[in-house]
């Protein structure tokens, strides 16, 4: 009988561990649907908060947020949605390759089908245009003419040749702004009966025969004057400080959607005449009370879940106390140490929407013409001073270089000055244009480190000499830019 216990424990032990065994393997049969729950959850956070990220034009955020997702939560049924997002943040920044690497796992990964032949043609577009910018780009010579006035000289053979002859390379046609109105709004949207971009296609081929490449330059904010389909409910709004209200602009506001489309349409008509560049031109920029329209402020108020109104921004800082004009009319600040951190936000937020819109305007392009070159043209101030760059002119540098613009255009300040009071002597003293443009261009070079992509306008009027910069001996630091004349020089004198 004492062998019995032993007995018994021999039968109980197996099977409590029988039941131990069975209780442990009925939680891990559950739990993996708990983690493949909150699994998804997570990633659904990431996703999302991507999105809003990318929707905001936060690049740097997404590509970080992103990047730490795909070495955590790879591979994921989400994988592909993730490297979606990725490829056109790294594409929108300016980092070509890295956009390119994420569309090649797309594609090898994708099966065929619509999916599979849209990542084909962003791959392409990539190749092309990373060939473009791997070729090394020549200094070119540009003359800078409105439509109407090379439509005067057009039929005027000798014009083209004295061109040719004088090593002119480029036309810039400047369609200008139809509308300059420094004080006043006008009562309503005016366009042209008869758009001028009928006349393009004609004048890009007459220049096309001589052997000579045609851009257009354009300024966003004015393209709306050109077309009859214009609304007035697309005007931008200006906060005026003397009178502490918004008034309406007689601008256009480019982050209204229906503008932008617009904008994206004359656009592409203006690239389908057959012309060889676009550039954004900077004469009527968005200044610092520019922007201000019930969507603009309620995208930031969302951005920030804030409630900003446009009169507080400037009730502390110094724009009150001493205004002054910009050349374009709009009220500039001296001094915006003062302003506080809504202001600050607002301003950042509207360079960097700004900057959104022109890459999307861009992007429409290359998907048709990927090897289209983009220029900007900037202030100087946003070079030498980039703070009062950003709040005068809503201009960011260091951002737009990492967008796809592959020329800048800058006026030295002197020339900039002539052009925008009449009442000065036409011409500028070498020194100060020497040493302006040394200036600048230093500084830009140390930023997109090519200077073959940076276009300089050459001083004008009755006393400048058409070869200033290459028969002047100071000029050897500047051989490699590029130089953008007005016609007159080449045709009055």
């Amino acid at each position: 009988m004492q062998h019995i216990p032993g007995v018994k424990l021999f039968v109980i032990i197996p099977v409590v561990v029988h039941l131990l065994v069975v209780a442990g393997c009925g939680k891990p049969s559950h739990r993996p649907e708990m983690s493949k729950d909150l699994d998804r959850q997570t990633e659904e956070q990431i996703l999302r908060k991507a999105r809003v990220d990318y929707e905001q034009g936060r690049d740097t955020e997404v590509i970080n947020e992103l990047n730490r997702f795909l070495s955590v939560h790879s591979p994921s049924p989400r994988e592909r949605e993730a490297r979606w997002l990725l490829a056109q943040s790294y594409e929108r920044s300016g980092n070509l390759q890295a956009a390119l690497k994420q569309y090649n796992i797309i594609s090898r990964e994708v099966p065929p089908g619509e999916e599979k032949t849209k990542v084909a043609k962003r791959i392409e577009a990539l190749n092309q245009r990373l060939k473009q910018v791997g070729t090394e780009l020549e200094p070119i010579k540009v003359v800078r003419t409105s439509l109407s006035r090379l439509d005067t000289v057009g039929n005027d053979p000798s014009a083209f040749k004295i061109l040719v002859q004088k090593g002119i390379t480029s036309v810039l046609i400047d369609f200008g702004c139809p509308v300059k109105v420094r004080q006043q709004t006008p009562p309503a949207v005016k366009t042209r009966d008869v758009s001028p971009q009928s006349h393009l296609p004609a004048s890009v081929s007459r220049i096309h025969r001589h052997g000579l490449r045609a851009f257009v330059g354009i300024n966003l904010r004015c393209l709306g004057y050109l077309d009859s389909r214009s609304k007035k409910q697309w005007l931008d709004g200006a906060y005026n400080p003397a009178a502490r209200k918004i008034q309406l602009s007689p601008y256009f506001d480019i982050f209204h959607p229906q503008y932008q489309k617009l904008m994206a349409y004359e656009i592409r008509k203006m690239t389908d005449s057959g012309v060889d560049g676009v550039v954004f031109l900077a004469e009527v920029p968005l200044g610092m009370y520019d922007g201000f329209t019930p969507s603009s402020v309620d995208s930031f108020n969302k951005a920030f879940q804030a409630q900003m109104n446009p009169q507080t921004l400037f009730e502390n800082g110094g724009s009150q106390r001493h205004p002054q004009r910009s050349p374009e009319g709009n009220q500039q600040a001296r001094n915006t140490s003062s302003h506080g951190t809504e202001f600050w936000r607002w301003t950042g937020w509207k360079a960097r929407q700004r900057l959104m819109v022109l890459q999307g305007l861009m992007d429409q392009v290359h998907e048709h013409k990927p090897e289209l070159p983009f220029g900007l043209e900037l202030h100087p101030e946003s070079i030498e001073d980039p703070l009062g760059g950003l709040t005068q002119f809503s201009e960011d540098f260091l951002e737009a270089k990492q967008k796809s613009f592959t020329y800048f255009l800058i006026t030295p300040q002197s020339i900039r000055q002539i052009q925008s009071e009449p009442g000065l002597p036409s011409s500028v003293d070498l020194e100060v244009f020497m040493t302006q443009s040394r200036n600048l261009v230093d500084r830009m070079t140390l930023v997109i480190q090519n200077p073959t992509r940076i276009w300089v306008s050459i001083p004008w009027g009755e006393r400048t000499p058409r070869t200033l910069v290459f028969d002047s001996p100071k000029a050897g630091h500047l051989q490699k830019v590029s130089w953008v004349y007005d016609l007159p020089i080449f045709l009055d004198n």
